[in-house]
This record gives structure tokens, C-alpha cells and sequence, in this order.
């Protein structure tokens, strides 16, 4: 009787390093890291990595304490680029793209921000209050549909600073708890991302309701500049079957629609929040595994990370 033997399951992905792309989208100078302190951009890495604990420093001294990391960093970049990979620093999206059209595997390092406003959202403080007073208003009756969870919370009375009008906008955009205690419980896998979804479609019915009050939203920064997750989508090619890794920016809002547009894709995203000194590293070795061995790009780095 004829035997059927299995003599190998699906074959296994290998990954080369001049098959990998790396861009990096964060300030490697401290030219650069000092302008995007200084610039008028709310959220911005350099803002972020102030906020961070360091607060209180001069200028100077935080933009030295980032030094140390941006030299790290640049030390990476020297090396895996010998080791074939293509690198882009200070990248732009449209140089995202041409990466995804030209490698199988590509890693973006960027920052990120969320749905909730800044004050540097709020386009026209006085005619959003106008448009609060106009209780038949069509963004009226948005609030009034999102307030429905909370209805203690009040409106801003017209005058009240920009902060004021800022804590109330986010205040629509939490969706309700299922009870007071929940704050209190440790997050659970997927909360974070449940969150950020809720928050950015929250403040989409606000957008659409009032058309041109608003600017900013989730997005990620290009170049000192935030740009819409949907303008990025966008500007990305139509297809793509590789991996993209997008563990490194802590956005996995984008990451999911990333998915939904390369259903054949493997997309990589990271819940928590990124250190990039820690990403630049881990990426270190996994470049130096590819080199080494025959492995997947997705496989060196759950290793390196265990």
C-alpha cells in the first residue's frame, strides 16, 4: 500500500538584510532636536521627550541628555547600512512609500500622537462657542449625542481659555466606563488600541459636524510636521506583501488600518509605549541575525525581545 508522507510544511520566509529598509523619522542632530523644541508644534517628539521627566531643564541640557540617544542611534544606522540595509534618515512619507515599492521588509521609526485635541487644534475659539450657542446646530447635536454618557459635564461659557475648551472636547471623546472601579484595574491587552479608536471616532463626528473648526488628529511626524494617518494611507503604494514594521512609533491605530489596506501583509504594532533607544537597539541585533543566520525579519526580532 502506497505511503504519504509530508516531507515539508509551507516554506519557511527568509529575510536578507539588503532585502530591509529602515526610516527614521525622529531628529538624529541637535540643530534639529532644538528647532522642534522651539516650534509652535504642540506634541512634537522633542516636546514629548521634555515632558518626559525633564521638564524643568534648559533647552540645553535636555537637548544634550537626547544626544547621548540620537548618537546611538546614528552608530545603528552606520552599521546596519554596511551591513546592506537601506537607511533613511530625517525621512519624508513619499520616501515611505518608495520603500515599501523597492524592499520586502521595512521598519519606520517615527513619533506618534492620538485623537485628542491640543489647543493648537482649535482653529477659531469664538466661533466654536458661537456654534455651541445654536442649540439646533448639527455639531450641537453631536455633543449632546457623545455628552449623553457624561451629563454632568458642562459646557464652556464663551470667554473661557483655550485649556477649558480643550478638557471639554476630550471629555467628549471618552467613551463610557462600565463602572467607576475600572480605573482601577490593571489594562488589559487591546485596551489602549480599543481606546484610541473610540477617541478618534469620536472626534470624527465632532469634524464632520463642523467642518474646518478643527485641524490635527492622530497622526504621526514627518519632518517636524504631524501628518493625518489618513493622508499617510494615502500616500502609501496600493499594494504591498511584505513586512512592515510599525513597532517602533506605538501607533496601532495606524497599524490597523495599515493591515485593512495589505490584507497579505505581516504588520508589526506595539501597544505600549516605544522607547526609541531601546527599538534602535533591538534593531541592532536583529540586523546582525539576519546576517548571521537563515531567519525571518519577524522571527529574529520575537527572539531578540524574549
Amino acid at each position: 500500500m502506497p505511503r504519504i508522507v509530508i516531507q515539508e510544511k509551507t516554506p519557511a520566509q527568509y529575510d536578507r538584510p539588503d532585502e530591509c529598509a529602515l526610516l527614521v523619522a525622529l531628529p538624529l542632530g541637535k540643530e534639529q532636536f532644538l528647532d522642534d523644541l522651539r516650534s509652535v508644534e504642540e506634541g512634537n517628539f522633542a516636546k514629548a521627550f521634555r515632558s518626559n521627566g525633564r521638564a524643568t531643564l534648559p533647552e540645553g541640557t535636555v537637548a544634550q541628555l537626547y544626544q547621548t540617544i540620537a548618537d546611538l542611534a546614528q552608530d545603528v544606522l552606520n552599521e546596519v547600512s554596511a551591513r546592506a540595509v537601506k537607511v533613511v534618515p530625517n525621512g519624508s512619507m513619499r520616501e515611505l512609500s518608495d520603500l515599501l515599492m523597492s524592499h520586502r521588509v521595512v521598519t519606520l521609526f517615527a513619533h506618534s500622537r492620538d485623537a485628542r485635541f491640543l489647543q493648537c487644534d482649535i482653529r477659531d475659539l469664538g466661533s466654536l462657542f458661537d456654534t455651541l450657542e445654536q442649540h439646533n446646530s448639527d455639531f450641537c447635536k453631536v455633543v449632546a449625542r457623545l455628552r449623553s454618557d457624561c451629563p454632568a459635564l458642562a459646557t464652556p461659557p464663551r470667554g473661557s481659555p483655550i485649556p477649558e475648551m480643550v478638557r471639554f472636547l476630550n471629555q467628549l471623546l471618552e467613551a463610557p466606563k462600565a463602572s467607576p472601579s475600572e480605573k482601577l484595574i490593571a489594562r488589559k491587552l487591546g485596551e489602549i488600541t480599543r481606546n484610541q479608536l473610540e477617541w478618534r471616532e469620536r472626534r470624527r463626528q465632532l469634524e464632520l459636524a463642523l467642518p474646518h473648526a478643527f485641524c490635527g488628529g492622530a497622526g504621526l511626524e514627518f519632518q517636524g510636521v504631524f501628518q493625518p494617518l489618513d493622508n499617510i494611507l494615502k500616500s502609501l503604494p496600493a499594494e504591498y506583501d511584505g513586512t512592515f514594521d510599525l513597532t517602533c512609533c506605538n501607533s496601532t491605530v495606524f497599524a490597523e488600518a495599515v493591515r485593512r489596506k495589505y490584507r497579505k501583509s505581516l504588520i508589526m504594532s506595539n501597544e505600549l509605549p516605544a522607547s526609541f533607544e531601546y527599538r534602535i537597539a533591538v534593531y541592532r541585533q536583529v540586523i546582525r541575525s539576519l546576517s548571521r543566520a537563515r531567519t525571518s525579519y519577524e522571527e529574529a526580532v520575537f527572539r531578540i525581545r524574549e
